[in-house]
């Protein structure tokens, strides 16, 4: 992601930590924004070329990855069958901060005719596609993607949302008027209620909903956190063997003595780990490493 002089990686350390875990990981890549088909494709051919026809799987999604996703199971998978292929099994959909009802972020540029000519013409574009954003809208969301793309029964469906609030109620004041996504929280806020700066609460909701978290939008794919090996296990009420391996990688990135504390974590008693979480939770920083732990283990405690 990014410019290739400043790149910008997601997942950072999550792979690290659910590999650690015991977890196989696949992480995609879609064209960033094509239209909802185009990606759902791409994702669809990335995981044949890693997944045995049959192979079970679990996906998570975030923000539009979830979109592509239940494209992917609702149109695409059903076609490979029917034509005699066999293609391979989703057994869970996860979504984070997914516009599942869609953003008003997205129709913020048909309020005023003024951006017209320019929507126009980058939807037209051959080099900047911008057909994902025309697609994001409340409209297209409900009364086309959703109607279109129903859920599949053999499928569980989970769900987060996510609360900027408190942290731009943390922020500097003058970094709060020079983070773009502050604005795009204050819009978004007065026409859809609590957000992540992009996505509502409301429009994150599909499935079984798990629970809010506390972050904006960019948080939720650590992109600019530092990820930490203890608080992670800790939240995940990991085992001495899981510590262990934890450890061995922390050591192999280079964490130092955080291996040794990774270790004490997988130890640790479940009153102890329920102590810390809530002075975590007291402190209210939010770690996105914890969260996919959360979410690999809550799947694995539902049998998935």
């Amino acid at each position: 992601m990014g410019p290739s002089f400043l790149p910008l990686h997601y997942w950072t350390g999550v792979r690290e930590a659910l590999e650690a875990l015991g977890c196989r990981i696949i992480i995609t890549k879609v064209p960033r924004a094509a239209d909802i088909s185009v990606r759902a494709t791409a994702l669809k051919n990335m995981l044949e070329q890693r997944l045995e026809p049959g192979e079970e799987v679990n996906l998570v999604g975030h923000s539009m990855g979830g979109l592509d996703c239940r494209y992917m199971i609702s149109k695409l998978l059903p076609e490979a069958a029917k034509k005699g292929e066999v293609p391979f099994k989703v057994k869970s959909l996860t979504t984070i901060s997914t516009p599942h009802h869609g953003s008003s972020i997205a129709s913020f540029a048909n309020i005023t005719t003024f951006f017209t000519p320019l929507t126009t013409l980058l939807a037209k574009s051959p080099s900047l596609d911008f057909r994902a954003f025309l697609q994001l809208t409340p409209t297209y969301l409900s009364e086309t993607f959703t109607p279109q793309t129903p859920n599949d029964p053999s499928v569980a469906y989970f769900s987060y949302g996510a609360d900027a609030t408190r942290q731009f109620e943390k922020l500097n004041p003058i970094v709060k008027v020079a983070y773009p996504m502050f604005w795009t929280w204050e819009y978004l806020g007065t026409v859809e209620g609590p957000n992540d700066g992009l996505v509502s609460v409301e429009s994150a909701r599909w499935g079984e909903y798990i629970r809010t978290l506390d972050a904006d939008h960019v948080d939720l794919i650590n992109l600019f956190n530092q990820w930490k090996w203890e608080a992670a296990l800790k939240a995940a009420n990991v085992s001495k063997t899981v510590g262990d391996a934890a450890g061995a990688v922390a050591g192999a990135v280079g964490a130092g003595d955080k291996a040794e504390q990774a270790k004490e974590a997988g130890r640790m008693s479940k009153k102890e780990v329920e102590m810390d979480l809530k002075k975590d939770e007291e402190k209210k920083q939010f770690n996105a490493i914890m969260l996919y732990l959360e979410i690999a283990t809550m799947l694995a405690d539902r049998g998935f």
